[in-house]
This record gives structure tokens, sequence and C-alpha cells, in this order.
């Protein structure tokens, strides 16, 4: 447990040896607490109070040693002494806040050997107030090769590119949609990118003053914070198909993830290795419920745990094997963090595009219903054999012109001797004069909307026309209807129609407005056909 924690929060406190690091020689010490290195390295006696005081490694160098790299983690300041075999010592030091220009590519503190022509004899370090001593991680190194260290910044930026773009990408499909899972892995994704920031020491460009416990303790928190978040996301994006209990007990570990981790960055550095214990056993615990909660609802057909536990077995496993392994695929990566990195960035990219695709096909089945819906209730509203509306759909038409405000004016049309029609050449031709009647209608101007009511009769809606306006449409929409001719095998059929008018004020209901224009249409077939009559008892003198 004691490794486990060491090597997860060394997630947080920054890389141990950059990728662009090559054939690295560590120093070890023989009478210190376990770190990796040389075994002709050694400690001073007093290392045991490193936390209050001085942690001091002294070690023979090996041939061709050109830097020292000292991992950036909790503590006060750092100092390399060389010294040479002409008796000459050379002293670098970097403190807390003032790196300086020992800040290389990757979460280390770099130290470059004094250009000397006498021969190197002996390497000094230094460390004060030590957080812990499991997190130091000490490298000597020949000369870095430019080409790897410009890969490791091309790695670098590339990484962190992807996470600012999938940030501000969920969060923005996030508000849009007004879900919840992208948020939350906006949330994630903006944790990784803040780690990220901290151990790549891009952040001391803009911040120098953050530089060492700062640091250390602000990935701490954005580390466990992006655990945290990890399981936000689950909850969030496995809808309900987790059970009550196991959303509940999920939700208290991500909380105790978050709450312990932000207690790590901000304890005193002596109760740092007992609380990280406790910290890294959470980690574990809510890494294992998260695959057994995707397992299982993958298992019960959730594409959604599905999708998360695909997308988050990378990251998962290369914490892991960064933490046991101490190191990442390559050599030079002995902290893994690069590898820990990319992996995260790839996984936020898979899982930005998956959940834009989720949006996507969710937003294509929204449009097909609407416009399935659309088209019943078109269906519903329309007259199947005339193509106008039925009339359900006029008389909601009329209802909304008459409660606009404007007066109204209704035209009814009723062909005449349709009967006579049907009797003599059949329905099938009447069905075809109802159409051509229907199809003269849609060219008559000033309609605003028109339907077949039933039978042969038909009706127009118009607003703010006078009396003598109306009458010139409904004398258009008659002569319109007489010049169609429908032929059939018996010879041509060209058809009258009557039309009673009904002109209302504001204010009236269809049933009025219906009853005046029905009576005007009985007037008018009374008064023998083809003609047209105007309802008196509710014309409004404009």
């Amino acid at each position: 447990m004691i490794r486990l924690a060491a090597g997860l929060l060394a997630l947080g406190f920054g890389s141990a040896v950059p990728a662009a690091m090559p054939a690295a020689t560590a120093l070890r010490p023989t009478a210190c607490p376990p770190i990796e290195g040389l075994a002709e390295a050694t400690c001073a006696e007093s290392a045991a109070g490193y936390r209050d005081g001085w942690f001091r490694i002294t070690a023979q160098p090996p041939a061709g040693v050109e830097q020292v790299r000292i991992r950036a983690s909790r503590f006060q300041s750092a100092s390399v002494t060389f010294r040479f075999a002409d008796g000459v010592a050379v002293q670098r030091a970097a403190s807390a806040g003032a790196f300086g220009n020992h800040c290389p590519e990757g979460g280390t503190i770099a130290f470059d050997v004094a250009d000397r022509t006498a021969a190197l004899t002996s390497i000094g370090i230094e460390v004060e107030r030590l957080a812990w001593d499991r997190l130091l991680k000490v490298a000597v190194v020949g000369q870095p090769d430019p080409r790897a260290a410009a890969a490791s910044l091309l790695i670098i930026g590339a990484a962190l590119g992807l996470l600012a773009l999938s940030t501000l990408g969920n969060l923005l499909v996030g508000f849009a949609s007004r879900q919840s899972a992208p948020i939350w892995n906006a949330a994630w994704a903006a944790c990784v990118l803040g780690w990220g920031l901290l151990w790549t020491q891009v952040a001391l460009f803009a911040a120098p003053g953050l530089a060492g416990p700062v640091a250390a303790r602000l990935g701490t928190g954005c580390a466990t914070g992006a655990i945290a978040c990890a399981g936000g996301f689950f909850l969030a994006s496995a809808g309900g198909s987790v059970r009550p209990r196991v959303r509940l007990g999920l939700a208290a570990i991500a909380a105790a993830v978050a709450v312990i981790g932000l207690a790590t960055a901000a304890t005193p550095d002596r109760w740092l290795p007992h609380l990280a214990g406790v910290l890294n056993g959470t980690i574990l615990v809510s890494a294992a419920a998260l695959i057994a909660a995707s397992v299982l609802g993958w298992w019960h057909g959730n594409r959604q745990a599905r999708g998360f536990l695909l997308s988050f077995l990378v990251p998962m496993a290369a914490v892991l094997w960064s933490t046991f392994a101490d190191r990442g695929i390559s050599r030079g990566d002995t902290g893994g963090l690069y590898m820990v990195l990319g992996a995260c960035a790839l996984q936020t990219l898979w899982l930005t595009i998956s959940g834009a695709y989720h949006l996507w096909t969710v937003r294509v089945e929204r449009d097909a219903a609407r416009a399935a819906e659309s088209r019943i209730a078109k269906i519903a509203e329309t007259d199947p054999l005339t193509g106008l509306l039925n009339r359900r759909g006029f008389v909601e038409r009329a209802e909304a012109l008459l409660a606009g405000g404007a007066p109204v004016t209704l035209i009814l049309l009723d062909l005449d001797h349709f009967k006579q029609v049907n009797d003599s050449f059949g329905h099938d031709a009447g069905d075809r004069v109802l159409q051509a009647a229907a199809a003269a209608l849609t060219w008559v101007p000033d309609a605003e909307s028109m339907g077949r009511l039933g039978g042969e009769e038909f009706g127009l809606l118009a607003a703010g026309l006078t009396p003598e306006a109306a009458i010139q449409v409904a004398n258009d929409a008659r002569r319109a209807i007489s010049a169609e001719e429908v032929l059939t095998e018996r010879g041509y059929i060209a058809v009258t129609a009557s039309a009673g008018i009904s002109c209302v004020p504001p204010g009236t209901d269809f049933d009025t407005l219906y009853k005046a224009a029905d009576r005007a249409l009985y007037v008018a077939k009374e008064g023998g056909r083809d003609r047209t009559e105007l309802a008196t008892t509710l014309v409004r003198v404009v």
C-alpha cells in the first residue's frame, strides 16, 4: 500500500523523468529510504529528520553525466553541488516559487553539470523540507537528445490542446442540450488539464510562483478531482439503469475521493504518508466499483455503461501501470506520466466524439419523431381526396383568425346539382369533379385558408375584407370552379357553384360565423343557384 500511495501521489505531484531523457542512471542510496538509484550513493545521518531540515545524498557519478534531474515535488528547495578533480565545487539551486531556468519540458528540476575540463568526482544533492522520501526521485543523464525533447513537447502540446478543446466543447454541448453528462465530462477534462499543466510545468510560464509545494498540492487536488468527476460522469451518463442504492454508493465513494484528495493536498507533510494510504485505498475502491457497475450495466444492455467502461479502461490501466511499474511504456518515462497524460487526452477525445455522436443520434431520432408527428397531425386535419383542410382543420384555422382580433370573412361554396353528377357519371367521376374544384380554389387570391367541409361543400377564410371585397372573392371562386371541365368516357363535366358569405366583427365565435354564411348559401340555392349571397344580419360596415 505504501508503494501504491507513493506511485499514485506522484501522479499528482509531477513527472519523474520525461521521455526526452536518454540513458538515465538513477541514484540509489544504500543507507536512505528506498530511492531508486546507484548503489554507491549514501545519505547523511540526519536523513531521518528530513521533513524539518535537509535530505542529503552524495554519490559517485558515472562517466558522461551532463545533467541531474529531481522530481518536482513537495519540498522547499533543492540544490546540487558538482565537485571536480581539481578541487572546484559548483552549486546549482532552485527553490519554491523560483525554479527559474531549471525547468525543462517535463515535471522535473534540471541542473546542468558545469562546463569544465576537470573530471567530475562527486555529486551532492540537498533537498530542504521534503514532504515524503517516497516521492523523491533523482536521475543523472547524459546529453539530452534535442529530437526527443521536441517530441515530448509535441506530445505535451497535443495532449493539453485536446483536453482544452474537450473541456470547452463538452461545456457548450452540456449547456446547449441541458444534459449533465457532458458537464461532468468537461469537469473531468478540466481536472486532467489542470493536472497536466502543473506537472508539465507549463503553468509556471504564466505563474512561476506556483513552483514547488503549491503546484504539487494543486496537482493532487486536480488528480483526485478528476477521479471524482469520472464517477459523476458515469452516474449522469448511465441514467436510470443504475439502481438507487448503487447510485448512492457510487456518489458517496466519488465524494469521499474528492474530500480525502483535498485533505491530502492540504495536509501537513508529516501526515502525508498516513492520509495517502487512505486516499489511494478509496481510489482503488472507486475504480473497482465503477468497473463493476459498468460491467453490470453493459450486461443489461446499457450502451452508456459500455462506452464508459471502454473509454476509461485505457487511462485506468495507464495509472495502474505507472503506479506499480513506476514507469511508462518507454524506458525514459520512468514516472509514466507522459503515458497517463496521453491516455487521458485520447480518452477524452474518444468520449467527446462518442458523446457528440450520441447527441446527434438522439437529435435525428427526435427530428424523425417530430416529422412523423407533423405528418400525423397533417393527416388528421387534411381531406384525403382533395388535399385541402378537412372540417376539423378548417375550424381550427377559423378560430385562430377569430382570436386574432381582425374582422373575419367566411365564404361557403356548394357545387350545384352535384348529386346528378354522381348518378349520371358515377362516383369516380364525382370524385374527379371535387378534385378539380379544389384545385381551382387554390388559385383564388385573398383566401388565407380553404377546406372541404363535407360532401360537395367548400369553405374559404379571409381576414379584413370589406363586404364588397368578399363578394368579389366569392365570385372569383365560383368562376374558377365553373371554368374547370372533367373529361369522362361520356364527355365533359362542368359544374357551377353557389356561395354564401358572412362577414363578422371581432369577438364572434365560429358557430355564429358559420350559421350566417350557411343561411346566405341557402338563399343563393333557393334563388336559382350559381350566384352569391351576403348574410346581412352580421355585416360590419367598414
